[in-house]
Protein backbone atom coordinates (compact mmCIF):
# COMPACT_ATOMS: atom_id res chain seq x y z
CA UNK A 1 0.00 0.00 0.00
CA UNK A 2 3.02 2.28 0.33
CA UNK A 3 3.31 2.09 -3.45
CA UNK A 4 -0.16 3.63 -3.73
CA UNK A 5 1.04 6.64 -1.70
CA UNK A 6 4.11 7.06 -3.91
CA UNK A 7 1.96 6.89 -7.04
CA UNK A 8 -0.49 9.44 -5.65
CA UNK A 9 2.31 11.89 -4.80
CA UNK A 10 3.79 11.44 -8.28
CA UNK A 11 0.37 12.14 -9.80
CA UNK A 12 -0.02 15.32 -7.74
CA UNK A 13 3.39 16.62 -8.86
CA UNK A 14 2.61 15.74 -12.48
CA UNK A 15 -0.69 17.60 -12.26
CA UNK A 16 1.02 20.82 -11.19
CA UNK A 17 3.55 20.46 -14.01
CA UNK A 18 0.84 19.59 -16.54
CA UNK A 19 -1.22 22.67 -15.68
CA UNK A 20 1.84 24.93 -15.91
CA UNK A 21 3.20 23.48 -19.16
CA UNK A 22 -0.20 23.42 -20.85
CA UNK A 23 -0.68 27.12 -20.11
CA UNK A 24 2.76 27.87 -21.61
CA UNK A 25 1.96 25.74 -24.66
CA UNK A 26 -1.37 27.48 -25.22
CA UNK A 27 0.35 30.88 -25.23
CA UNK A 28 2.93 29.58 -27.72
CA UNK A 29 0.27 28.09 -30.01
CA UNK A 30 -1.80 31.26 -29.82
CA UNK A 31 1.11 33.24 -31.31
CA UNK A 32 1.36 30.99 -34.38
CA UNK A 33 0.00 32.99 -37.31
CA UNK A 34 -0.59 30.21 -39.83
CA UNK A 35 -2.48 27.30 -38.30
CA UNK A 36 -2.30 23.84 -39.83
CA UNK A 37 -4.51 20.85 -39.05
CA UNK A 38 -1.85 19.45 -36.72
CA UNK A 39 -1.49 22.78 -34.93
CA UNK A 40 -5.23 23.05 -34.37
CA UNK A 41 -5.44 19.46 -33.10
CA UNK A 42 -2.49 19.95 -30.75
CA UNK A 43 -4.07 23.17 -29.47
CA UNK A 44 -7.41 21.48 -28.73
CA UNK A 45 -5.63 18.52 -27.17
CA UNK A 46 -3.67 20.93 -24.97
CA UNK A 47 -6.92 22.63 -23.89
CA UNK A 48 -8.53 19.30 -22.95
CA UNK A 49 -5.36 18.21 -21.13
CA UNK A 50 -5.37 21.46 -19.15
CA UNK A 51 -9.04 21.08 -18.18
CA UNK A 52 -8.47 17.44 -17.30
CA UNK A 53 -5.49 18.26 -15.06
CA UNK A 54 -7.65 20.78 -13.18
CA UNK A 55 -10.76 18.63 -12.79
CA UNK A 56 -9.00 15.39 -11.89
CA UNK A 57 -7.25 17.12 -8.96
CA UNK A 58 -10.31 16.33 -6.81
CA UNK A 59 -9.76 12.63 -7.53
CA UNK A 60 -6.05 12.83 -6.74
CA UNK A 61 -6.52 14.75 -3.49
CA UNK A 62 -9.15 12.27 -2.34
CA UNK A 63 -6.78 9.36 -2.99
CA UNK A 64 -4.09 11.11 -0.93
CA UNK A 65 -6.39 12.05 1.94
CA UNK A 66 -7.89 8.55 2.21
CA UNK A 67 -4.57 6.72 2.04
CA UNK A 68 -3.90 4.55 5.08
CA UNK A 69 -0.85 2.35 5.74
CA UNK A 70 -3.01 -0.34 7.37
CA UNK A 71 -6.26 -0.38 5.42
CA UNK A 72 -7.59 1.69 2.52
CA UNK A 73 -11.36 2.11 2.43
CA UNK A 74 -12.70 4.72 0.01
CA UNK A 75 -16.22 5.86 -0.82
CA UNK A 76 -17.00 4.28 -4.22
CA UNK A 77 -19.36 7.13 -5.18
CA UNK A 78 -16.69 9.78 -4.66
CA UNK A 79 -14.05 7.72 -6.50
CA UNK A 80 -16.29 6.98 -9.49
CA UNK A 81 -17.59 10.54 -9.87
CA UNK A 82 -14.28 12.33 -9.27
CA UNK A 83 -12.53 10.03 -11.77
CA UNK A 84 -14.95 10.87 -14.60
CA UNK A 85 -12.52 13.38 -16.19
CA UNK A 86 -9.90 10.61 -16.40
CA UNK A 87 -12.25 8.17 -18.14
CA UNK A 88 -13.36 10.86 -20.59
CA UNK A 89 -9.95 12.40 -21.34
CA UNK A 90 -8.18 9.10 -21.93
CA UNK A 91 -10.35 8.35 -24.95
CA UNK A 92 -10.20 11.98 -26.14
CA UNK A 93 -6.40 11.95 -25.96
CA UNK A 94 -6.09 8.70 -27.90
CA UNK A 95 -8.50 9.73 -30.67
CA UNK A 96 -6.98 13.19 -31.12
CA UNK A 97 -3.52 11.61 -31.24
CA UNK A 98 -4.78 9.27 -33.98
CA UNK A 99 -6.09 12.33 -35.84
CA UNK A 100 -2.68 14.04 -35.58
CA UNK A 101 -0.92 10.89 -36.81
CA UNK A 102 -3.43 10.50 -39.66
CA UNK A 103 -2.90 14.14 -40.62
CA UNK A 104 0.85 13.56 -40.95
CA UNK A 105 0.35 10.34 -42.92
CA UNK A 106 -1.92 12.11 -45.42
CA UNK A 107 0.44 15.08 -45.70
CA UNK A 108 3.43 12.83 -46.38
CA UNK A 109 1.89 10.17 -48.63
CA UNK A 110 -0.80 12.06 -50.58
CA UNK A 111 0.23 15.76 -50.40
CA UNK A 112 -1.89 16.85 -53.37
CA UNK A 113 -5.12 15.38 -51.98
CA UNK A 114 -4.14 16.56 -48.49
CA UNK A 115 -4.13 20.21 -49.60
CA UNK A 116 -7.75 19.81 -50.71
CA UNK A 117 -8.91 18.74 -47.23
CA UNK A 118 -10.73 21.37 -45.19
CA UNK A 119 -8.79 21.85 -41.97
CA UNK A 120 -11.89 23.03 -40.11
CA UNK A 121 -13.90 19.95 -41.12
CA UNK A 122 -11.03 17.57 -40.33
CA UNK A 123 -10.56 19.05 -36.86
CA UNK A 124 -14.32 19.23 -36.23
CA UNK A 125 -14.80 15.55 -37.09
CA UNK A 126 -11.89 14.57 -34.83
CA UNK A 127 -13.28 16.60 -31.92
CA UNK A 128 -16.81 15.24 -32.35
CA UNK A 129 -15.58 11.64 -32.49
CA UNK A 130 -13.34 12.15 -29.45
CA UNK A 131 -16.17 13.72 -27.46
CA UNK A 132 -18.72 11.06 -28.44
CA UNK A 133 -16.39 8.17 -27.59
CA UNK A 134 -15.44 9.82 -24.29
CA UNK A 135 -19.10 10.24 -23.31
CA UNK A 136 -19.86 6.66 -24.39
CA UNK A 137 -17.11 5.40 -22.09
CA UNK A 138 -18.66 7.25 -19.15
CA UNK A 139 -22.14 5.89 -19.92
CA UNK A 140 -20.87 2.32 -20.31
CA UNK A 141 -18.81 2.65 -17.13
CA UNK A 142 -21.81 3.52 -14.95
CA UNK A 143 -24.15 1.08 -16.71
CA UNK A 144 -21.84 -1.91 -16.24
CA UNK A 145 -20.35 -1.05 -12.85
CA UNK A 146 -22.39 -1.45 -9.66
CA UNK A 147 -21.11 1.09 -7.14
CA UNK A 148 -19.78 -1.05 -4.31
CA UNK A 149 -16.87 -0.60 -1.85
CA UNK A 150 -13.45 -2.03 -2.64
CA UNK A 151 -11.01 -2.52 0.21
CA UNK A 152 -7.24 -1.87 -0.09
CA UNK A 153 -7.24 -0.43 -3.57
CA UNK A 154 -6.60 3.19 -4.55
CA UNK A 155 -7.64 3.55 -8.19
CA UNK A 156 -10.91 3.86 -10.07
CA UNK A 157 -10.00 0.72 -12.01
CA UNK A 158 -10.71 -1.33 -8.89
CA UNK A 159 -14.23 0.08 -8.52
CA UNK A 160 -15.45 -0.59 -12.05
CA UNK A 161 -16.75 -3.97 -13.16
CA UNK A 162 -14.53 -6.57 -14.88
CA UNK A 163 -16.73 -6.20 -17.97
CA UNK A 164 -16.01 -2.48 -18.22
CA UNK A 165 -12.30 -2.98 -17.52
CA UNK A 166 -12.20 -5.52 -20.32
CA UNK A 167 -14.03 -3.18 -22.72
CA UNK A 168 -12.02 -0.12 -21.65
CA UNK A 169 -8.68 -1.88 -21.83
CA UNK A 170 -9.41 -3.55 -25.17
CA UNK A 171 -10.76 -0.39 -26.85
CA UNK A 172 -7.82 1.67 -25.61
CA UNK A 173 -5.44 -1.04 -26.77
CA UNK A 174 -6.95 -1.03 -30.28
CA UNK A 175 -6.65 2.76 -30.49
CA UNK A 176 -3.09 2.51 -29.19
CA UNK A 177 -2.20 0.00 -31.89
CA UNK A 178 -3.64 2.37 -34.52
CA UNK A 179 -1.33 5.11 -33.23
CA UNK A 180 1.65 2.76 -33.36
CA UNK A 181 0.90 1.77 -36.98
CA UNK A 182 0.33 5.35 -38.14
CA UNK A 183 3.45 6.58 -36.35
CA UNK A 184 5.45 3.81 -38.02
CA UNK A 185 4.22 5.00 -41.43
CA UNK A 186 5.28 8.56 -40.57
CA UNK A 187 8.75 7.48 -39.43
CA UNK A 188 9.31 5.29 -42.50
CA UNK A 189 8.31 8.08 -44.88
CA UNK A 190 10.49 10.65 -43.10
CA UNK A 191 13.43 8.26 -43.28
CA UNK A 192 12.94 7.81 -47.03
CA UNK A 193 12.69 11.58 -47.49
CA UNK A 194 15.95 12.16 -45.60
CA UNK A 195 17.76 9.50 -47.64
CA UNK A 196 16.44 10.96 -50.90
CA UNK A 197 17.44 14.48 -49.85
CA UNK A 198 21.02 13.38 -49.13
CA UNK A 199 21.31 11.67 -52.49
CA UNK A 200 19.89 14.57 -54.48
CA UNK A 201 21.83 17.17 -52.45
CA UNK A 202 19.19 19.77 -53.16
CA UNK A 203 19.09 23.07 -51.33
CA UNK A 204 16.21 23.40 -48.89
CA UNK A 205 13.63 26.01 -49.82
CA UNK A 206 11.67 28.01 -47.27
CA UNK A 207 8.55 25.87 -47.85
CA UNK A 208 10.42 22.58 -47.50
CA UNK A 209 12.07 23.85 -44.31
CA UNK A 210 8.67 24.67 -42.82
CA UNK A 211 7.37 21.24 -43.84
CA UNK A 212 10.39 19.57 -42.25
CA UNK A 213 9.84 21.56 -39.05
CA UNK A 214 6.17 20.58 -38.94
CA UNK A 215 7.06 16.93 -39.49
CA UNK A 216 9.70 17.03 -36.74
CA UNK A 217 7.27 18.64 -34.29
CA UNK A 218 4.49 16.18 -35.07
CA UNK A 219 6.86 13.22 -34.90
CA UNK A 220 8.19 14.33 -31.50
CA UNK A 221 4.61 14.68 -30.27
CA UNK A 222 3.65 11.22 -31.55
CA UNK A 223 6.72 9.53 -30.06
CA UNK A 224 6.11 11.18 -26.67
CA UNK A 225 2.49 10.07 -26.71
CA UNK A 226 3.59 6.62 -27.83
CA UNK A 227 5.90 6.14 -24.83
CA UNK A 228 3.74 7.80 -22.16
CA UNK A 229 0.22 6.72 -23.10
CA UNK A 230 -0.06 4.42 -26.12
CA UNK A 231 2.28 1.66 -24.95
CA UNK A 232 0.81 1.68 -21.40
CA UNK A 233 -2.68 1.47 -22.92
CA UNK A 234 -1.66 -1.57 -24.94
CA UNK A 235 -0.07 -3.18 -21.85
CA UNK A 236 -3.13 -2.57 -19.67
CA UNK A 237 -5.47 -3.78 -22.43
CA UNK A 238 -3.44 -6.93 -22.94
CA UNK A 239 -3.36 -7.60 -19.20
CA UNK A 240 -7.13 -7.20 -18.93
CA UNK A 241 -7.66 -9.70 -21.74
CA UNK A 242 -5.87 -12.27 -19.58
CA UNK A 243 -7.85 -11.29 -16.48
CA UNK A 244 -4.98 -9.44 -14.76
CA UNK A 245 -5.80 -5.99 -13.35
CA UNK A 246 -2.81 -3.69 -12.88
CA UNK A 247 -4.87 -1.18 -10.89
CA UNK A 248 -4.83 -3.40 -7.79
CA UNK A 249 -1.04 -3.32 -7.68
CA UNK A 250 0.12 0.08 -8.90
CA UNK A 251 -2.88 2.38 -8.39
CA UNK A 252 -3.86 5.13 -10.89
CA UNK A 253 -1.71 3.77 -13.71
CA UNK A 254 -3.61 5.45 -16.55
CA UNK A 255 -3.56 8.84 -14.83
CA UNK A 256 0.24 8.83 -14.57
CA UNK A 257 0.58 8.03 -18.27
CA UNK A 258 -2.01 10.61 -19.29
CA UNK A 259 -0.34 13.39 -17.30
CA UNK A 260 3.12 12.41 -18.58
CA UNK A 261 1.83 12.50 -22.15
CA UNK A 262 0.35 15.93 -21.47
CA UNK A 263 3.72 17.25 -20.27
CA UNK A 264 6.19 15.64 -22.66
CA UNK A 265 4.00 16.24 -25.71
CA UNK A 266 4.01 19.93 -24.89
Amino acid sequence: MDFFLVTDIVVLVLQVLAITLNVITLFALYRIKKESISTRLVMYLTVTDFIHALLVSFYTLYLLVKWNPVRINMDPYIVMISAMPLTFQLKVNLILTIAIALDRVLALYVPVQYRMISSLKFVAVALVLATVFGICDLIIEFLLSPIVPKIDCAAVGCFVSPQFRSYWGTSNMILGLCIIVLTAFVLVKLHHMRVRARRSRTTNTSESSKLAQANRSSTSFLLSSLVCLTVPSVIVGGAELFGFSLFEYIGPFYLVGLLCASEFCN
